[in-house]
């Protein structure tokens, strides 16, 4: 699996490994009394992908990519992989960002064209533009981070599709066979952990510090934070807050404000995070927590829909001192 660099990426691991270590901590991988070697990962991993290459159908094949392109890091075979997908069902988006992610490991793979692809399926997201961004600041192309931070400004928000491409991989892994619902599940909740979110480094620094005086960019980086915190993750949220802040001034009434929505969802997240992880050992939860992403593909909304399943509160008490994080 790739490694990144930079305080945002760090950040965006962190908050979402968050999720992952409450809800699925206890999932067992291979069995409870099973400890394989990295060679027979690799194999168990590359017979997974066999199976689903096999298949041959849009999620299958994309599934297969992911396996192919992160843990066994074979590039060609993951691009081809992931072109087959998006050529079998051209419409989707969710596919087509997990081949500009894919792509994105690779040097030799052309960005461009695909986050072209993707903004014509879905224009209003913005997520293209964070991506773009992050590649034209590596390339110290300067007017193409103005327009992309521009184009980002503007978007209505800022999706990377996590809760679809959960779903329908999981479920291609399930119908493969060989894995039980959990550890389907687990795997791929993990490989896209890894995968769908692009480096907010850059975009961090661009609405930071002195940034934040260049001409225009204060109100830019508003934009840019209402866009993210509108998106489907997490992640997006809490990178999008942590901007809002910083434009809003940290000794603000309106950063105050940021920062008491900060910890509200920081709160929904790790109490849903709870009832996953007290409900996680018990048989059907898996299939259960799939039909609720198709349901609720944004987070934050599963988040609240949990919490008033269970009865929970929606809001931290008003002297709770825990952060959450």
């Amino acid at each position: 699996m790739k490694t990144t660099n930079g305080s945002g990426s760090r950040s965006r691991r962190a908050t979402q490994a968050l999720l992952l270590v409450a809800v699925f901590a206890k999932l067992p991988v291979c069995g409870a009394a099973t400890v394989l070697s990295d060679a027979q990962e690799r194999a168990a991993y590359g017979k997974m992908s066999r199976k689903l290459a096999a298949k041959g159908d849009a999620d299958s094949l994309a599934a297969a990519a992911l396996l192919t392109g992160t843990w066994l890091m074979k590039r060609d075979s993951a691009l081809d992989l992931i072109k087959r997908a998006t050529a079998l069902e051209p419409g989707r988006a969710d596919l087509a960002w997990l081949q500009m992610t894919l792509c994105r490991d690779f040097p030799s793979c052309e960005a461009a064209p695909l986050e072209a692809k993707l903004r014509a399926l879905d224009p209003s997201n913005g997520a293209t533009s964070v991506a773009a961004f992050e590649r034209a600041s590596r390339a110290n192309d300067a007017p193409a981070m103005t327009a992309n931070l521009a184009a980002l400004a503007e978007s209505d928000r800022v999706n990377f599709y996590w809760s679809p491409l959960v779903r329908s991989l999981t479920l291609a892994v399930q119908r493969a066979g060989g894995w039980s619902e959990e550890r389907a599940l687990w795997e791929v909740i993990g490989l896209l952990t890894g995968e769908v979110f692009p480096p907010f480094g850059a975009l961090s620094k661009a609405c930071n510090g002195t940034e934040l005086d260049r001409p225009g960019r204060q109100d830019a980086c508003r934009g840019i934070a209402r866009a993210l915190r509108a998106g489907d993750t997490y992640v997006g949220v809490f990178v999008g807050l942590r901007i809002a802040e910083r434009a809003a001034g940290s000794a603000s009434d309106e950063a105050r404000q940021i920062q008491e929505i900060r910890r509200v969802q920081r709160y929904r997240l790790h109490e849903s995070g709870r009832l996953n992880l007290d409900a996680i050992e018990r048989k059907g939860h898996a299939a259960e927590y799939l039909d609720d992403l198709a349901r609720f593909p944004n987070e934050p909304d599963l988040a609240v829909a949990e919490l008033r399943r269970a009865n929970r509160p929606l809001d931290p008490p008003p002297d709770d001192g825990k952060s959450h994080d």
